[in-house]
């Protein structure tokens, strides 16, 4: 009996020592992390928004939204990384036994989209690399990926404005319904963003890129966007945004332009 309580005590000496190395351990590993944290987060700015978009073209309908975007100039080196998507519950009418029209849900459709950018400046030129995907419900896009490099100059760089324009190669894969397709592509684009004097806090951009297909030389791809950012509490803001998508050659059945404008509570950190 002595020896087995001996033995008792021994292992659960043994198993609270074993117990308080792995939980100083795992204290070390968290403390260690959230160390790290503030350092690999440092210099980036982010902005999260969430709100509604309206859009007409391949539907007439509303839908709520969310969207992250990440931003980091080190340097000559600028990347901007973003990630959004948009939502809605579709309903079907039907007529029910009793003759009454009513409704019910039938699937949640919506669109999602990534971006991640990268520029290096050199003697007022710089060269970009960008990786973009997007889903469109609404237009029937399974997918479609899109990875360029390029050349670009600012034409004004100020602190109040920034105008730069840019063209390089892209190579393109899609899907658009049940039909694939990849293509290399031409890519031009320009961007302003625009920080006025006398709308303190307040600012507005606007962006347009286009893709070129290379296989096909009557098909383009073109997206434009325009918005203000408007400053409300602390960190608080209202973004509005109006875009447009434009597909000389979409697919059987389905418009070639799409609209939507946003309206957008958003907080930066």
């Amino acid at each position: 009996m002595k020896a087995t309580t001996t033995l008792s005590l021994a292992a659960a000496f043994a198993a609270a020592a074993a117990f308080g190395d792995a939980t100083s351990d795992a204290t070390a590993t968290a403390v260690n992390l959230a160390e790290a944290i503030p350092e690999a987060t440092a210099g980036w700015e982010t902005k999260l928004s969430a709100g509604f978009e309206t859009y007409s073209g391949n539907t007439d309908k509303d839908a709520v939204n969310g969207r992250i975007e990440t931003q980091k100039s080190d340097g000559a080196t600028v990347v901007i990384a973003s990630a959004e998507g948009a939502w809605e519950q579709q309903e079907t009418a039907y007529v029910g036994e009793d003759g009454s029209v009513r409704t019910k849900d039938e699937r949640t459709v919506g669109n999602a989209k990534f971006d991640v950018n990268v520029k290096e400046r050199f003697n007022g030129f710089f060269v970009y690399g960008n990786v973009n995907g997007k889903h469109d419900d609404m237009s029937n896009l399974k997918y479609r990926f899109v990875e360029s490099v390029g050349l670009g100059t600012y034409l004004v760089d100020e602190d109040e404005l920034k105008f730069s324009v840019e063209g390089g190669f892209a190579y393109v894969q899609e899907k658009i319904g049940s039909e694939k397709d990849d293509y290399p592509a031409l890519r031009l684009a320009e961007r302003a963003d625009w920080k006025p004097a006398w709308a303190e806090g307040i600012s507005f951009y606007e962006t347009v890129a286009a893709l070129w297909d290379l296989d096909d030389t009557d098909h383009w791809l073109i997206g434009a966007e325009a918005g203000a950012d408007v400053p409300l509490a602390g960190s608080f803001s209202l973004v509005l945004k109006a875009a447009v998508d434009y597909n000389s050659d979409p697919g059987s059945g389905v418009d070639k332009t799409d609209r939507k404008v946003m309206a957008q509570l958003a907080y930066s950190f």
